[in-house]
């Protein structure tokens, strides 16, 4: 063992400490895009993510099943999925059932 007998790690080898720190991460696809919805637009004085907002609910009300689904998501979280555990005589059995609310596959909700 190299290093002085009864002292590992940083102990044994204070050169290997890190005196700067963790290293920065680089810039991110999400930091510049949490960066530019906080902008506003010139034209309509709202903020890049206001307008974004505003599409997508005018789109869930158009109809676009996919806007529902994400506004859903978002807005109360996906649904809690049951599981059932049962013992067998052969072995354990799941048994799996998806709870999809009102409206999640594109049906209208009035």
């Amino acid at each position: 063992m190299a290093g002085k007998k009864g002292r590992s790690g940083f102990a044994a080898h204070p050169e290997y400490i890190n005196r700067k720190g963790r290293p920065k991460k680089g810039f991110t696809i999400a930091e510049y895009l949490r960066e530019k919805l906080r902008e506003v637009e010139p034209k309509y004085k709202k903020t890049y993510l206001e307008i974004f907002a505003d599409t997508m609910v005018k789109s869930a009300i158009n109809g676009d099943p996919t806007a529902r689904k994400l506004i859903m998501q978002y807005i109360d979280g996906l649904p809690i999925q049951k599981v059932r555990v049962g013992n067998l005589e052969d072995g354990f059995r799941v048994q799996y059932v998806e709870l999809k609310p009102e409206g999640m596959n594109g049906d209208s909700v009035d």
